[in-house]
């Protein structure tokens, strides 16, 4: 009997921790072009015919017909190399947009428009600090600035990235976002990556579209060896694409037969395009129905129950109209000692109930076990 109450007990345990059943349940995705299954089969199938560290790579895809992202170890922090080169001359571009500068203002010396071409388009590195300078005291100051081209919270970036200028996939994917989606509050920064690399990284695989794209490339004393491109490739549905790698022999190649991957990829889905946006229209009516339906049963409960009588009001009413009674006078407060002694009269019944149960599976069980 001991071992049976043991075991009920714990039975009882158990469904008193189970979560409920809203908390077990999946969060619904969110709907997507993509097939994230067969990007990351394609990438996967890519790393290892290619003999590739998968943890020394990243991607970040964005389909930008449709918005829908698709990222690789996107938070994995790499060195930026020349690519940090992008969010220092929006910050500059914007200024023009503003109304602040001119093509022709000068900082520090330099045209602002021939500045943008030396660094976007020739990587300029003595021109880029000289306008890092112009923006802010020091350039982890001037660094803390790029993260407005980015919709991340200020607990995602590590120190790195301020001290050392480390990047992430998704970071620099965000950014390259941003100046796609709004390309008039960036004057003449498309323009200069258009004319960037003409025969290296993407174009070396996809020279036939235009693409907006800036490199970074570095080798460190001990010879570690960083090489990312990230770049608004310009397909019939244009794809903003990043690719960053770590100590990879043949990592411009890489960069080239990724973006080749991702266009054809891409290229596939435009077919599937008016389809997906005709069920997503779909998709978006029938809501949209349903909870003009769930407004207008409101609505109706609502004039239904304003039409009752309010009962109590009714009471009030009789009350007023009866006789006044002879307030009766106020019953005596039970004192302690009664209440305790009611408590422990529930807790006895309680406990007789709980014990009865006990005795009738006792027996219940007992009577199965019999012959």
């Amino acid at each position: 009997m001991t071992k049976l109450f043991k075991s009920l007990l714990a039975l009882l345990l158990c469904l008193a921790l189970l979560p409920p059943a809203a908390a077990l349940a999946e969060e619904e995705a969110e709907p997507s072009i993509l097939d994230d299954a067969a990007i990351q089969a394609m990438l996967d199938e890519y790393i290892a015919s290619h003999d590739i560290n998968p943890e020394n790579i990243s991607v970040g895809y964005v389909y930008t017909a449709t918005g829908d992202t698709w990222f690789y170890n996107a938070d994995k922090w790499y060195y930026s190399a020349s690519m940090y080169k992008v969010p220092l001359m929006m910050i500059l571009a914007e200024k023009e947009h503003m109304g602040e500068l001119t093509r022709d203002s000068e900082v520090k010396g330099l045209k602002l428009g021939y500045a943008e071409e030396l660094i976007l388009t020739y990587s300029h590195n003595d021109y880029a600090h000289l306008m890092m300078s112009a923006l802010a005291p020091t350039e982890p100051d001037c660094r803390d600035m790029y993260k407005q081209y980015a919709q991340l919270p200020d607990d995602y970036y590590v120190s790195d990235f301020r001290d050392y200028s480390y990047f992430t996939a998704r970071f620099m994917t965000q950014v390259m976002t941003t100046l796609f989606s709004e390309p008039e509050r960036f004057p003449n920064v498309i323009e200069c990556l258009l004319n960037a690399q003409p025969e290296d990284y993407y174009n070396i695989t996809l020279g036939q579209y235009d693409i907006a794209q800036k490199y970074g490339s570095y080798r460190d004393n001990s010879w570690r060896d960083w090489n990312h491109t990230a770049a608004i490739i310009y397909l019939p549905n244009p794809i903003i694409l990043t690719v960053m790698t770590l100590d990879n022999p043949t990592s411009e190649l890489t960069i080239a037969e990724l973006g080749k991957l991702f266009a054809d990829y891409s290229l596939s889905l435009d077919g599937k395009l008016e389809q997906y946006r005709a069920e997503q229209e779909a998709a978006r009516l029938a809501a949209e129905e349903e909870a003009k339906r769930q407004a207008e049963e409101e609505e109706r409960r609502l004039a239904e129950a304003a039409e009752e009588p309010d009962i109590a009001t009714v009471q009030d009413a009789a009350e007023v109209m009866a006789p006044a009674a002879e307030t009766p006078a106020p019953a005596e407060a039970p004192s302690a000692a009664v209440n305790e002694e009611n408590t422990a009269l529930r807790l006895y019944v309680l406990i007789g109930a709980a014990a009865i149960g006990a005795l009738c599976l006792l027996f219940y069980l007992r009577s199965r076990k019999r012959p």
